[in-house]
């Protein structure tokens, strides 16, 4: 049975077209590739070179065995490539599912950083309500999940988890915008105001949200066009402020927003994946810098 090593210096007489520039190629001595060749000669049981004054002229054996080496070769040179681009996340796929407040402004700016068009990266963004999001993670449909907290996740492995401010969001021109820098949340019940459903199930204890929006995006552009206020989450509230020139106040006495990005139990994170993970953790602490 033949080696590498015999492959190796027959390819490089078959390119060189000498045993002496194939040792120079390979770096071993002359001596070492005749006698792979001669070894090569023997296992095939037939001549596969002309020893000529000028060179190596091969046989029609060795022109059609030098053809399915080729492929071969070609065939290594692209693993070879795939491997590489493995090792610097240049290839594959991943799957992300993300509750709104973070599909609006995070997940871009974190898959930003992945060089997603020039990695040539497949890329799928699922925007649903935390519990889809956790049951399609759990069941190994998504890589990983931006998720609001307050819900049962023991069937999914949490690789992170921490809690912020609820914001107050309105208009520059609103009353309460030349208040304090924080609000507390009796200070909203002589004003309209915009929330969530379950932010409504903590707050309504005080207050009546006078209208629920199903997402903090969809709370947000009611009250700016309403001229009301919006309870959110903060990081739509940083997305409002910077892009809509919106005003943002802490609001005290209601529970903090909890939130977890998640993976399925298990399952080892690819290199991608837990790149994605350390960007969007960068991007969520500069809004919330307070891990639980």
């Amino acid at each position: 049975m033949f080696t590498y090593k015999h492959i190796d210096a027959f390819r490089a007489v078959m390119t060189t077209g000498s045993v002496t520039l194939a040792s120079q190629t390979l770096n071993v001595s002359q001596p070492s590739v005749s006698r792979l060749l001669n070894d090569l000669e023997r296992k095939f049981g037939c001549r596969l070179f002309t020893r000529q004054s000028r060179g190596m002229s091969p046989t029609q054996e060795a022109l059609f065995f030098f053809e399915e080496v080729e492929k071969t070769y070609g065939a290594i040179a692209k693993l070879e490539e795939i491997a590489q681009e493995i090792s610097q996340s240049k290839f594959g796929s991943i799957n992300i599912g993300s509750i709104a407040a973070f599909a609006q402004d995070i997940v871009p700016k974190a898959l930003k950083d992945l060089d997603l068009i020039e990695n040539n990266i497949s890329t799928r963004l699922h925007t649903f309500s935390s519990r889809r999001i956790t049951t399609w993670v759990a069941n190994g449909y998504l890589d990983l999940g931006i998720v609001f907290a307050e819900q049962d996740l023991t069937a999914i492995e949490t690789i992170y988890t921490s809690s912020a401010s609820h914001k107050c969001l309105m208009l520059p021109e609103h009353a309460l915008a030349q208040n304090q820098d924080s609000l507390d949340i009796t200070d909203l019940q002589q004003n309209t105001f915009v929330c969530i459903p379950d932010t409504a199930e903590e707050s309504t204890h005080k207050n009546k949200s006078n209208i629920l929006a199903e997402t903090s995006i969809a709370a947000a552009n009611i009250a700016r066009n309403l001229k009301c206020l919006a309870l959110v989450d903060p990081f739509t509230a940083q997305f409002f402020t910077e892009n809509f020139g919106m005003i943002a106040k802490d609001i005290r006495n209601i529970p903090e927003y909890r939130f977890a990005i998640i993976k399925p139990v298990g399952k080892q994170a690819s290199q991608l994946s837990e790149k994605f993970v350390a960007t969007a953790i960068r991007e969520i602490e500069k809004i919330s810098s307070k891990p639980a």
